[in-house]
């Protein structure tokens, strides 16, 4: 059983000595430990002479690295074995650097079945590059053909480029496997590609591209690029709690592509740009098991799309339940006529949801297709065709949303002013302990809980002065 992130593993070997006296086999001894004791490319007591020296599920340990950063300049870090753990001093500490290979290859590859582990550092300036026909490798930075892990990790201005052969998938970070990210950054990375066309296709996740599970837990995707998918590429599932995935950019997806099983939880998208489904495309998955699809205590916010179809906010093409959350300010170029969130699928339930002054509309569903459900929302301004489809009782009136801000919590919100009508209109079916903001901002502040993302707590100054038309939309015009 692995250990805690900074406990010392307890020692095994007095429990396992008298379990094989008594059993009559030999003692278990514990793994060791492949420490890192510079910061050259290769050598004696360097990363990669590490990797080459661990056994598998050996720890390579470079907390006690102060050099700041290891500069690779002779290829790639190949990680053989099946598991491998890499702990640094922080990533503010110590960056693994690849700016100066020329191998056409990423920081980090993994051959292995299992996890890559990789905590406490900054991995940076990979730029991997592939034009044969196999469809199943990617990663500018990190590459696996298992699952990768990171903790309090960044990996950033990574780029995997694509010939006319093949695809590029994941700007930083490509797995067969699961991707997991805790208390993490992806930032500033992108997926390239050539076509006879003359524009990228088939390039897929400029931050994150994963054949398993995405998984983002207090996180951030952030300012990366690719054609489909910005942030994120999925076809399996993916959870987000109480992260960020913002400034991503895309031709479609600019967030999030996922045909996949979505759930978001207590996070922000925000002020991410595409020609088509400026945050969320959400499409049947063709591999995930059948499960719940869900978007709750959650923030979609400032995305933007340049092109004539498709939402700015979510655009879905599978039944969904979107729960006490704020959709608001996602704006469509002119000539768009769908609203910030679009519904083509069955169904479409909401519930204590708030969905305002977007552009050019609120609620969008396609006509006969799509019904409706859920109880206690907030819609000023939906489309024609989602007039009849919405719940009975949806109120039109202005939400009174300040805007995005550092409210408290890990993630932005939209703050209600204290004259809003949200306040004490929604419910709590679920039932969540909390708003958005987690610990400390309980769920319900009153007799009952408000509409949307952020529940007042009572607070009778607003943090900031409301202005008639800071944000485009039926409210502020």
């Amino acid at each position: 059983m692995a250990c805690p992130s900074g406990t010392a593993p307890l020692s095994l070997r007095p429990i396992a000595a008298a379990l094989a006296a008594s059993l009559t086999l030999a003692p278990l001894e514990a793994l060791a430990t492949q420490t890192v004791s510079n910061c050259n490319d290769s050598g004696g007591g360097s990363l990669r002479a590490a990797l080459g020296a661990a056994a598998d599920g050996e720890l390579i340990d470079a907390t006690g690295l102060v050099c700041g950063t290891i500069s690779l300049s002779t290829g790639v870090l190949i990680v053989a074995n099946d598991a491998q753990k890499i702990d640094g001093p922080g990533a503010d500490k110590l960056t693994i650097d690849a700016a100066g290979n020329t191998d056409g290859g990423p920081v980090f590859f993994h051959n292995g079945s299992k996890t890559l582990e990789i905590d406490h550092v900054t991995v940076s300036h990979g730029h991997k590059y592939n034009n044969d026909n196999a469809h199943n490798v990617g990663g500018g930075c990190i590459s696996s053909q298992g699952n990768v892990t990171l903790t309090q990790t960044v990996v950033s201005d990574c780029t995997m480029t694509a010939g006319a052969n093949t695809h590029a998938k994941g700007g930083a970070i490509f797995a067969l496997g699961d991707v997991t990210l805790t208390e993490s950054r992806v930032t500033g990375n992108s997926t390239h590609g050539a076509s006879p066309f003359g524009y990228e296709m088939h390039t897929y996740g400029g931050g994150i591209f994963s054949n398993g599970t995405i998984t983002l837990d207090h996180s951030t995707v952030s300012g990366n690029h690719a054609y489909i998918g910005g942030g994120i590429y999925s076809d399996f599932a993916t959870s987000v709690d109480s992260s960020t995935i913002s400034g991503n950019t895309a031709d479609q997806g600019g967030a999030i592509d996922c045909r996949c099983a979505l759930q978001i939880s207590y996070s922000t998208i925000s002020n991410n740009h595409a020609r088509t489904a400026g945050a969320i495309e959400l499409q049947q998955s063709n591999t995930a098991a059948a499960s719940p699809m869900f978007i709750r205590n959650s923030t979609i916010s400032g995305n933007t799309i340049s092109g004539g179809i498709f939402s700015p906010g979510v655009d879905s093409g599978v039944p969904i339940t979107i729960s006490n959350s704020t959709i608001a300010f996602n704006v469509a170029g002119a000539g768009n006529a769908e609203g910030a969130l679009y519904s083509y699928a069955a169904t479409l339930t909401l519930q204590s949801t708030i969905v305002s002054d977007n552009y050019p509309f609120d609620v969008d569903v396609q006509g006969g297709t799509t019904a409706i459900s859920g109880a206690k929302n907030l819609v000023p301004n939906p489309s024609p065709a989602a007039v009849a489809a919405l719940p009975f009782g949806t109120q039109n009136a202005c939400p009174l949303l300040q805007p995005l801000a550092w409210n408290g919590g890990p993630t932005q919100t939209l703050a209600l002013r204290s004259s809003s009508p949200a306040i004490g209109a929604g419910n709590n079916l679920i039932p969540l302990f909390f708003d958005q903001r987690g610990s400390g901002f309980p769920r319900v502040h009153g007799i009952n809980p408000d509409v949307g993302a952020f529940e007042w707590q009572g607070n009778l100054v607003d943090d900031s002065i409301f202005r008639g038309t800071f944000e485009p939309g039926l409210c502020h015009l």
